[in-house]
């Protein structure tokens, strides 16, 4: 759940096997996928602010930690680590 808990993050696949990531509000809107051809463990985490949603995926062929975020320019996705070491769960600092 975002912090505000105004919408849940997940998981969702038309066919199965090419997943993407989602969030939907708690009153059922469903917006546009926020990140295509997620593969891997996602185990999404939202930042305190409701702004970031962090995530695990094999975007790039290895594991590794993304983070998309809302600009003025519409949606970005940037890769946080380099060298596949994710273990655990996700969180965000303040």
């Amino acid at each position: 759940w975002s912090p505000a808990t105004d919408r849940i993050a997940y998981l969702s696949s038309d066919d199965g096997h090419e997943w993407s990531l989602e969030a939907m509000s708690t009153e059922g809107k469903k917006p546009p996928r926020l990140v295509h051809r997620v593969n891997g463990g996602v185990r999404p985490a939202w930042s305190a602010d409701g702004n970031r949603l962090a995530f695990v995926s094999e975007m790039d062929g290895i594991l590794e930690v993304y983070a998309y975020t809302t600009r003025s320019s519409g949606p970005y996705v940037a890769r946080v680590t380099f060298g596949g070491a994710v273990k655990g769960d996700l969180a965000w600092s303040r």
